[in-house]
């Protein structure tokens, strides 16, 4: 189960841990990160896919970002993915 941006609050996120459990799935919280300069470059361009959101709407929204309550893989997107995406995988592997 993957969650986007617009879950940026421990209460928005709460429905999906207590589907994750009544379940019996895995739960791996993994936080994407970038500066704010890379994100405005990022949203600075045409994209392909469902995403219209412009650099005005991160900054709408931002605000409402929360810290996760439980651990989380924290990833900064100005590096390559595979290592974080192996990590996450192998949490939910052990966890599972």
């Amino acid at each position: 189960m993957l969650l986007d941006a617009t879950n940026l609050s421990n209460l928005d996120r709460h429905r999906f841990v207590r589907l994750a459990t009544a379940v019996g799935a895995t739960l791996v919280a993994v936080r994407l990160t970038a500066p704010e300069d890379v994100v405005r470059e990022r949203l600075s361009y045409q994209r392909t896919g469902h995403s219209t959101a412009t650099f005005a709407v991160y900054e709408s929204m931002r605000w409402r970002a929360q810290p996760f309550m439980a651990p989380a893989v924290v990833v900064d997107t100005r590096f390559a993915l595979g290592p974080s995406i192996e990590l996450a995988a192998a949490l939910a592997q052990a966890q599972g």
